[in-house]
């Protein structure tokens, strides 16, 4: 009876160890699902919270830890970083420096151009003689880590894609031009980019929810691919040709009889067609140079005459000076305009005033090889003075945008060198070369224009006298004295000005700027 009694209590005491076992178990297995399961929502979430990038509908398998910077709510991309992905190519500075403040990127198509602390890029096509288009953008250009970063808006401008960034799902998602234009050819059977209507500049429209399109008579139109847009067509598909201004979202349209105008991206004409070309020259002011029967002028936006059609030419060649990097090749310092009227070059400014008349031969001094062999550049702007190089007889001087005379034009030549990056100028008067500024820093004194205001006001009412190389010559006010001291001052520098003399020359209009000396190019070889 004892031996059954205690056989029965081992098999109760094992039965229930068995159950603890059992209970033991299924608890680690719930425990160790609940990890499992656990582990897999965390995992989820953190794939959630990484960066995820898309370029053309691929995502990047490797993204580099510093492509992107997430700074102040904004995402900043590396630019020099992110050429390779967009399919451009980059390099430090600009086409003529190694500064590393600077960057530029390029395609076949364009350059872009960023400079740190800028809230600015410039870009420009590389098919002919283009000219700079500049962009605001929301964000300066950033250096971080030593390198450019540029906002998704810098970005979108510069390397011609479509950038969002979706915070909810931490997701970058870019489409580049040549993508967004096959698809959109592909969308649209009137589509006029791609095939043999493949033309970059109004690829880039689509940027802009503007789409070129044409009809079966090939004749061009614009429509709005925006699909909340309350309006479909925006340019009716009736022009021989049309071509998208991107800095402005205008376009450019010539009709059957070869005439053009401007449009803008909400169907307003700005300018009639009625030219035989346009093209905008100043974007802030709305300034356009139109030309007929081979005669240029500018008019602004409204129809507004700045400039008659009158002139041969307006704009200098900004090929021919590359290391003065002009932005505008129409306007210099941002304000004057060159023209050249039956063979004389001078200056006007964006009114239409007057700055520099019309006596010079040529604006500017093309390169030559120095007297020790080393090379010179060609040179229009001697900035540290806001002048222009001009030529009179083959000699070269500087007038500045005032109209002043600060170098006459005695000359042989006025260049510029660049050495590690640095610009410097030089003047060369019968083969011995000068350091530019440092001769006007000794031999040119400024006009005081505050002190002289009365005096430069009589001279416009009063005949004056001014003592030129020991002669004794009259200026009256108007276009006769502005013609007479100007032509002294030609006179001078083909005489050699043999004696040094530091002259005072009268400008604009014959008025006289009291107190300005002008400096005299031969006196230190004499």
């Amino acid at each position: 009876m004892n031996l059954i009694d205690d056989t029965d209590v081992n098999y109760n005491k094992k039965k229930n160890n068995t159950k603890k076992i059992m209970v033991t178990i299924i608890v680690l297995i719930v425990i160790l699902l609940m990890f499992i399961i656990g582990l897999v929502v965390w995992m989820f979430y953190l794939q959630s919270q990484m960066l995820k990038v898309s370029i053309d509908g691929k995502s990047m398998q490797t993204i580099p830890s510093d492509l992107f910077v997430f700074e102040d709510n904004t995402v900043y991309t590396a630019i020099k970083d992110f050429a390779t992905y967009a399919g451009y190519e980059a390099h430090n500075g600009d086409e003529v420096s190694e500064d590393e403040t600077k960057c530029f990127v390029r395609n076949t198509n364009e350059n872009a151009y960023f400079t740190m602390g800028e809230a600015k890029i410039y870009k420009k096509l590389t098919s002919g003689d283009s000219d700079y288009e500049y962009f605001d953008i929301d964000k300066q250009v950033k250096m971080i880590n030593g390198k450019l970063y540029s906002s998704i808006e810098g970005i979108q401008r510069g390397f011609n894609v479509q950038f969002t960034y979706n915070q909810n799902t931490n997701q970058i998602t870019i489409f580049t031009l040549p993508y967004l234009a096959k698809w959109y050819t592909s969308q649209y059977a009137e589509s006029a980019i791609g095939g043999e209507d493949a033309n970059f500049s109004n690829q880039k429209a689509i940027l802009y929810n503007l789409l070129v399109v044409k009809n079966i008579n090939n004749e061009y139109g614009v429509i709005n691919i925006d699909t909340n847009a309350t309006r479909t067509e925006i340019i009716g598909t009736k022009y021989k040709e049309i071509t998208f201004v991107e800095s402005t979202k205008d376009f450019m349209v010539k009709t059957s009889n070869n005439k053009v105008g401007i449009i803008s991206y909400d169907s307003t004409t700005k300018i009639s067609p009625e030219y035989d070309d346009v093209k905008q020259i100043d974007k802030d002011l709305k300034l356009y140079l139109v030309t007929n029967n081979n005669k240029q002028g500018v008019i602004n936006d409204s129809g507004r005459t700045i400039l008659y059609l009158e002139y041969d030419d307006i704009g200098i060649e900004s090929s021919r000076f590359p290391e003065d990097a002009l932005k505008n090749q129409y306007i210099l310092y941002d304000a004057y305009i060159p023209v050249m009227r039956a063979q004389k070059w001078g200056i006007m400014d964006k009114n239409g005033n007057n700055i520099i008349p019309l006596e010079y031969d040529s604006l500017g001094c093309m390169k030559s090889s120095s007297s020790n062999g080393s090379e010179y550049n060609s040179t229009i702007l001697i900035p540290q003075y806001n002048a222009v190089v001009v030529s009179q007889n083959g000699k070269y001087g500087l007038v500045d945008v005032r109209g002043n005379v600060i170098l006459t034009c005695g000359a042989d030549g006025i260049y510029s060198k660049t050495s590690n990056g640095k610009m410097s100028y030089w003047l060369v008067v019968q083969n011995n070369e000068m350091d530019l500024l440092d001769y006007l820093n000794k031999n040119y004194k400024p006009a005081d224009t505050n002190e002289n205001t009365e005096k430069q006001e009589n001279n416009v009412q009063n005949t004056t006298e001014q003592n030129v190389n020991g002669q004794t010559v009259q200026n009256q006010s108007g276009q006769e004295g502005q013609s007479t001291t100007q032509n002294t001052a030609a006179q001078n520098a083909q005489n050699g000005l043999q004696n040094g003399q530091v002259t005072n020359q009268t400008t604009n209009n014959g008025q006289g700027t009291a107190g300005q000396q002008t400096a005299n190019p031969q006196q230190s070889t004499n």
